[in-house]
């Protein structure tokens, strides 16, 4: 089995240690010293740089990096702690559903992190498939169909929610509006007609928002404490659709 990828908080494990139990979690906060002696060991990214000795003293034979995109910056010290850590694990996965939030660039640590035989000089990596950009070098994207393909063929699991999400029940989404108070309506309808001026307009935009969140919070506060009765889970969406109301 190859180092596998798709796309990291930190999540080391091992199969070893006086903790065969369970696992154990390392505080980012944590002033007393580190002993990784769980079968699964779980740190965050901040904490890696700090124990980057110990981690690599250790030997994983599992290394899972959960959310990989915080790996994007290659001057970061997250990812420069993180890189041989992962490099020297026996297996590697790498987990993210968006690995390249705005660029290809953003992918090569993460790879090379994987497949250093292939991913393993940046600058012919950034000619062939991050040209084009206008905000500084390697900031553009090219070839995408070859890096897409190339990826697939040495490191890249997808998975797509519909393969994956099969068993979760439909959702169902329910519109609540909600109606402001009469004073408010006034005092909005009064405060937007004594702008005079552009400056005031940007300036008062900013503030209308602001009041109307004000006075929206209320009704949306005593709505939310309604549902929370109710041992359902639920995912909950509020924006402003008019003056008059609240969706």
């Amino acid at each position: 089995m190859r180092r596998a990828c798709v796309g990291m908080d930190v999540v080391l494990s091992q199969w070893s240690g006086s903790n065969r139990g369970g696992y154990k979690i390392v505080q980012s906060n944590s002033r007393a010293s580190v002993n990784l002696d769980g079968v699964f060991n779980i740190i965050s990214y901040d904490i890696v740089p700090k124990l980057q000795d110990l981690l690599l003293a250790s030997k994983f034979q599992v290394v899972i990096a959960d959310e990989s995109h915080f790996l994007k910056n290659a001057h970061a010290k997250r990812t420069c702690a993180s890189l041989p850590i992962l490099q020297r694990a026996q297996y590697t996965v790498l987990l993210s559903g968006t690995p390249a939030l705005s660029r290809p660039i953003e992918l090569f640590k993460q790879l090379e992190a994987l497949y250093p035989e292939v991913y393993k000089n940046v600058h012919e990596y950034g000619d062939r498939y991050c040209k084009g950009g206008i905000f500084g070098i390697y900031q553009g994207a090219s070839n995408h169909e070859e890096l897409h393909n190339l990826m697939k063929a040495t490191v890249m699991i997808r998975r797509l929610k519909k393969d994956v999400l099969a068993e979760l029940p439909l959702k169902r989404r329910q519109q609540v509006l909600m109606r402001l108070c009469l004073c408010n309506h006034i005092h909005i309808y009064i405060f937007s007609q004594s702008v005079y001026s552009y400056i005031l307009v940007c300036l008062r935009i900013l503030h209308y928002f602001y009041l109307t969140f004000s006075f929206c919070s209320r009704s949306i506060s005593a709505f939310l404490l309604q549902l929370c009765t109710h041992p359902t889970k639920f995912l909950f969406a509020c924006f402003i659709t008019s003056m008059h109301h609240v969706q």
